[in-house]
């Protein structure tokens, strides 16, 4: 999944006017523009706008005359989504444009795709010393959102290209925001403002125009976040009558995390029909395993809650130096496919983006900051072929998408001795539909001082906003640090056919309580419920559990089943103890996973 860029709009500043004079008026200081742009959200979470654009003639020499034409633009949000431009007309009907005095000017509109240009004539001249004043007030429909329990405000930045001053001209843009305190706690601002003050129940953030280069505003209020999940995964037979085997699937249930900033509360309302067990990999993960007979069809069915909060905020100044890793986390440094770690290339960027720094946090920043800057979001990759190529393709110019980003920034990470993992799950966008959210791929960084894992998103740095620490939009299914397929969502032992193995399919949307009265399973009730015991196999299950063995291999390898019944005696005659070595050479079927 990929946060869209759409936020980071260039807001084109026009002066469309004839200058009148004998002067080169290519000189840079002729004319100065002020910007004030104000965007505040009411308690009912409407965002007001006023824009006031001052021009002031400084040449002795040059005059702007009547009737030129000063330009305003109002973007829209909303940018590939199908509702018809119906939300960027509602808030261009509410404007109004002003002189200096509050008299009210007519103007004319222009839309494209993206903006209505709003254009209004100056009603004189505009001679040496002179300046005159433009106010723009709207109403915005689309930069104020609930999203479930939380309010996410929007504000556009400006183009990596944008340029303050250009020609004859110099323009300053001031621009501040003011959030009720009623729409809940602050739970981040970025970019960050050069000023933040409260009082009479609102606050007022300022931001600096430099911040807003290649980058947008977005703060975020509220401290919980509720996710409502429905997974459903096809159960195909593999032989039309019953045999008194079974196949077995094991696919990955949603877990709770417990990171420096973010924890994550997992409850179920339902799982069917009941696992055989649920077990914990060494990464905390949960696979749930479930058996059915070889003539059943049908699907397994997982739906709960996830309870997303914030619990605290990341101290650069705790976090600490390489040297405080512990030695019992050096799994995470480790290469792997499609984790490159010795590649010599990566190597040596690992180290060079490293520098001198000691402390964990200051390099992973400049980490960060190399892998945006030096790949470029594949909205090709994303919707056509999405095959994961590893970090040192991705490095080498390959087209990237969500998985990519991690790859690479993992592996830089662990070369230069930081421990990394993969964490998988949704990056939550409000506006897609619940069925239609993406898998989404991001790292955790362990950090020392903290002494815990630390989200970061890289793939969301592509909008400007550095994701540094975790946020109330991301939901955790599993994480991985020996691979990126270790464990696979979802894997199938099977006997007597070749079933098609489909991906588990997602529902996620947010919710802003969990209803009163829901019977709720929390991760410890579920594996008290489901638990998985090592103990002795009868013979049935011995014999059950070989022959489902076999029939797997034979799948994978093509021989007939008057064969399979032989190996079944020879197994048999051998000696059932030699069950837990054929079980572990048995290859299994895995669904590999794409990641946007």
């Amino acid at each position: 999944m990929f946060k869209s860029k759409l936020l980071k709009i260039a807001i084109f500043f026009f002066l469309t006017f004839p200058f009148l004079g004998i002067q080169d008026v290519r000189a840079a200081g002729n004319f100065n523009v002020t910007v004030d742009r104000t965007y505040e959200v009411d308690t009912e979470g409407l965002m007001h706008v006023t824009e006031s654009h001052t021009v002031k003639n400084n040449s002795s020499n040059l005059y702007i005359p009547k009737n030129s034409i000063e330009n305003f633009q109002i973007l829209t949000f909303r940018i590939g989504l199908d509702d018809g431009g119906e939300t960027l007309e509602r808030s261009v009907a509410t404007a109004r444009i002003f002189d200096g005095s509050g008299t009210e000017m007519t103007f004319d509109k222009e839309q494209d795709d993206e903006a209505f240009d709003l254009k209004v004539k100056y009603p004189r001249d505009l001679r040496s010393g002179q300046s005159i004043t433009f106010k723009l007030e709207y109403s915005n429909y689309e930069l104020a959102e609930q999203v479930g329990a939380l309010w996410d405000i929007y504000i556009h930045g400006f183009d990596e290209s944008f340029k303050f001053t250009g020609g004859n001209t110099t323009t300053n843009y001031n621009t501040s925001l003011i959030v009720p305190d009623s729409l809940g706690a602050e739970n981040f601002v970025n970019p960050k403002p050069i000023s933040n003050t409260s009082a009479g129940g609102k606050t007022t953030y300022k931001f600096s125009q430099e911040s807003l280069i290649d980058a947008f505003i977005w703060t975020q209020r509220g401290k919980t976040q509720i996710y409502r999940f429905k997974i459903e995964q096809e159960v195909n037979s593999t032989g039309e009558n019953s045999t008194g085997f079974y196949n077995q699937y094991k696919f990955v249930i949603p877990r709770d995390i417990d990171g420096a900033e973010i924890q994550q509360k997992v409850f179920y309302t339902d799982i069917s029909p009941m696992p055989k067990y649920v077990e914990v990999d060494d990464e905390g993960n949960l696979i749930g395993v479930f058996e059915f007979g070889t003539d059943f069809s049908g699907k397994i069915v997982v739906e709960g809650y996830a309870e997303v909060q914030v619990i605290g905020d990341i101290d650069e100044t705790v976090v600490t130096n390489l040297s405080d890793v512990p030695q019992s986390l050096n799994s995470y440094l480790e290469a792997a496919e499609f984790w490159e770690v010795d590649d010599p290339d990566l190597q040596a960027k690992a180290l060079e983006l490293k520098g001198n720094k000691t402390n964990v946090f200051n390099i992973v920043e400049s980490t960060y900051q190399f892998v945006v800057d030096s790949i470029d979001y594949s909205q090709v990759k994303r919707f056509g072929i999405n095959e994961r190529q590893g970090a040192s393709a991705t490095f080498h110019g390959g087209s990237a998408v969500c998985m990519e980003y991690s790859d690479l920034f993992l592996t830089l990470s662990r070369a230069q001795g930081i421990p990394v993992r993969a964490a998988f799950g949704y990056g939550y966008d409000s506006r897609t539909p619940s069925d239609e959210q993406e898998a989404h791929q991001w790292v955790d960084v362990y950090m020392p001082g903290i002494d815990k894992w630390v989200g970061v998103d890289v793939t969301w740095g592509e909008s400007g906003t550095t994701l540094i620490g975790g946020d109330l939009n991301h939901f955790y299914t599993h994480v991985a640090g020996e691979n990126p397929n270790t464990p696979p969502m979802i894997e199938l032992l099977s006997y007597g056919g070749n079933p098609e193995l489909e991906t588990p399919q997602f529902e996620i949307e947010v919710v802003d309580s969990i209803p009163s009265g829901t019977d709720l399973i929390d991760v410890a009730d579920l594996l008290e419920t489901y638990p998985y015991v090592e103990t002795p196999f009868g013979i049935g299950d011995r014999v059950n559990q070989v022959i489902t063995v076999a029939g797997s291999l034979v799948n994978e390898f093509g021989v007939g089943n008057t064969f399979l019944t032989v190996g079944i005696c020879m197994v048999l005659v051998l000696g059932l103890v030699t069950m837990t070595s054929v079980v572990k050479r048995a290859k299994k079927r895995k669904k590999k996973d794409e990641w946007g």
